[in-house]
């Protein structure tokens, strides 16, 4: 029996002055985020199967929730 889950993130975040759509930076938000959560719920980062990392100015045009 197979399990899934997903789940919706949020956080006030800048991301500097590159911003959002500069490579990598997207990614590297997502990997700082996972660090944290690695600390207090080991092996959380190899459970990650997929992953679409949105940035504010996608929340703004809507692409939020769209599957």
């Amino acid at each position: 029996a197979g399990s899934s889950s997903t789940t919706e993130s949020w956080t006030a975040a800048e991301a500097g002055d590159a911003g959002w759509d500069a490579p990598g930076v997207r990614q590297a938000f997502a990997d700082s985020v996972y660090r944290v959560i690695e600390e207090h719920a080991p092996g959380f980062t190899a459970s990650i199967v997929g992953a679409d990392i949105l940035a504010p100015s996608d929340m703004m045009d809507g692409r939020v929730g769209a599957l």
